[in-house]
């Protein structure tokens, strides 16, 4: 981030600004906040501007989520039965109904992390509304991959994580799902602001920078450290009705954490649910008759995570 200097800041800000009206810019946008211009990341799938069509919808009739980029796991070596049972709460993208669950070059499994471009819209509610709608497909993907082949656990930890791009700041997000207090549903999902970066001075747009590359990071590790433990669990079975999946890598959300900045959350779930979280509710369903019997999550251990330089 040294390298940042404040010619750097007004520059990314000119350039989100003639976004608007030529999207050629977005490259040099992109080369700056990822770093490089392909956007490549070793050992992630990375895609831009699909749709999440193999997602079932969190509610019918829901449109499909497109995010401008989005990272996911390689699925090559991933346990095959698992993708098959889980096809499509795991697997983003159309697969050819010809070849199955083949793999390809398109394929990702587990998408953990999310980036949308808000550049041309005035509306900064927009942003927070995509971010909530993708960050739950996310967290409902990590979620079932955790508890697969075991009983519905939850640790209140995130490992599926949103950043939104406006022109003179950028939001990045914490998603995680939660026991749905609803009769008819089974899991809600409520998204945490981590931090909004203002552009206007140059030590928050080098904090900004920093967080959005290390937080992107950070979900490939956590992408990394579930599978591992999903294999473990596959080999050892016996103790997983006590096991809740949680491998303390994940962004807790506790207001209390040195490293949430904000305390503003919403929740995918009935708004007569929101009593118990501290943000608006929507109408999700997440429910699915071949879950077996919840059990009651274990104590977890609280990691904080430091995303930029403290000032």
């Amino acid at each position: 981030m040294d390298a940042i200097a404040d010619d750097t800041r007004t520059f990314f800000i000119d350039l989100c600004r003639r976004y608007r009206t030529n999207h050629e810019f977005l490259e040099g946008i992109y080369h700056i906040l990822f770093g490089n211009r392909e956007l490549g990341f070793p050992g992630t799938k990375t895609a831009q501007r699909r749709q999440l069509t193999n997602f079932a919808p969190l509610v019918p009739h829901m449109i499909m989520a497109k995010p401008d980029v989005v990272d996911g796991a390689i699925p090559q070596g991933r346990q095959p039965q698992m993708m098959d049972d889980l096809e499509d709460l795991i697997i983003p993208f159309v697969i050819s109904e010809d070849d199955g669950n083949k793999e390809d070059e398109n394929m990702m499994v587990a998408p953990n992390f999310f980036f949308y471009n808000r550049l041309e819209d005035k509306d900064g509610s927009a942003g927070s509304r995509a971010a909530l709608h993708c960050g739950a497909l996310g967290a409902r993907a990590m979620h079932e991959i955790q508890c697969y082949g075991r009983a519905k656990s939850y640790d209140k930890m995130a490992y599926t994580y949103v950043a939104v791009l406006m022109t003179n700041h950028m939001t990045i997000y914490a998603i995680h799902p939660i026991e749905s207090q609803a009769p008819n549903r089974e899991t809600d999902y409520q998204m945490t602001q981590i931090k909004a970066f203002q552009f206007g001075k140059l030590d928050e747009f080098k904090s900004g920078i920093a967080a959005f590359r290390n937080l992107r990071e950070h979900a490939r590790s956590v992408r990394r450290r579930l599978f591992v433990n999903l294999e473990r669990n596959s080999d050892d079975t016996s103790d997983d009705s006590n096991d809740s999946g949680g491998n303390g890598g994940g962004y807790k959300n506790n207001s209390n954490s040195d490293d949430q900045e904000t305390s503003s959350s919403d929740s995918i779930g009935d708004s007569e649910d929101s009593e118990n979280s501290t943000g608006q509710g929507t109408s999700a369903s997440n429910q699915r008759e071949s879950d077996p019997p919840r059990e009651s999550s274990p104590p977890t251990k609280r990691v904080k995570i430091r995303l930029w330089p403290k000032p």
